[in-house]
């Protein structure tokens, strides 16, 4: 069983297919694994992962059960591991810039992994939804916000939140209130 995702725009989907390309180079077990490409329709093919997001998870949505102790912390060194793991990269860093809970996958061992890499660009270009951008709120490096430049700490800060929402089993708006 695969997953099919159909890009919205070809700049969208040349961005995520560069981003593969790259990982392809050296693969990390907390990061989605991509099967092939069909061009034609915009379209890459990953594997399954049969638990669905880690967002479900935390809010226990579509019927998803809370995560135990155990599974939340080892989801938190999994996504660490990814982290350094695209950081870590020469000559330059990777920089996911859309970490946020929907897109960390769960494996049917509760496994996770980062998926949907290179999609923040182009909400940040004039013209395009603004709800979508106003979902990643939350997670945006406010340094990003004011300078525009995604590095390695704008994914750190995310990650800090993700572990909050984690930790507290609550989406970040909540826990700012």
């Amino acid at each position: 069983t695969v997953a099919i995702k159909l890009s919205r725009s070809d700049i969208l989907f040349q961005q995520e297919v560069a981003y593969v390309s790259i990982l392809r180079q050296g693969r990390h077990p907390s990061i989605v694994n991509c099967i092939g490409k069909c061009s034609e329709v915009s379209a890459l093919v990953y594997e399954w992962l049969p638990n669905g997001n880690l967002q479900d998870h935390i809010v226990c949505a579509n019927g998803s059960t809370p995560l135990s102790w155990q599974i939340r912390t080892q989801i938190i060194g999994e996504i660490c591991s990814a982290l350094l793991f695209l950081h870590s990269r020469e000559p330059h860093a990777l920089v996911h810039g859309d970490l946020r809970p929907c897109n960390i996958f769960v494996d049917a061992n509760f496994r996770s992994k980062i998926c949907n890499f290179g999609m923040l660009t182009l909400f940040l270009q004039p013209g395009n939804h603004q709800p979508a951008l106003t979902a990643r709120l939350p997670y945006l490096d406010p340094d990003f916000l004011t300078t525009g430049e995604l590095t390695p700490l704008s994914d750190v800060y995310s990650l800090g939140v993700i572990i909050l929402c984690l930790l507290t089993g609550l989406p970040p708006l909540t826990i700012a209130k």
